[in-house]
């Protein structure tokens, strides 16, 4: 936001938004032990969700070496509405919101940009 506005001289404030989905990551999951595929799926969703992804497409745990079995499709919404309703993540603006060392990483990026 504050690139937009003191670099480009944006006025409107949806200009300075950051609006991102995140998907993929299937070529993480594995054949062996496809059950922890679940806790590899469930570390990508927090890391997006504690990003401020608007939206997510998860992979299903046996993606790897089949085609999703409907319990594989279930798993990963019932990741996807864990974090949502359960963990609360989406509730506010900004969950990393005073974490210095995230902080510092968002200041080290505006300077390189």
């Amino acid at each position: 936001a504050k690139i937009m506005k003191e670099r480009f001289h944006a006025q409107n404030e949806k200009s300075m938004w950051l609006k991102f989905s995140t998907g993929g990551m299937g070529g993480g999951m594995t054949e062996q032990q496809p059950l922890n595929n679940i806790s590899r799926i469930s570390f990508y969703a927090l890391a997006a969700a504690l990003a401020g992804s608007r939206s997510m497409n998860l992979p299903c745990f046996d993606e790897a070496y089949a085609i999703p079995t409907d319990e594989a499709i279930r798993t990963s919404l019932r990741i996807q509405q864990i974090i949502a309703h359960e963990i609360g993540i989406p509730d506010v603006v900004d969950p990393l919101g005073g974490s210095y060392y995230v902080e510092s990483l968002t200041d080290q990026g505006r300077i390189q940009a």
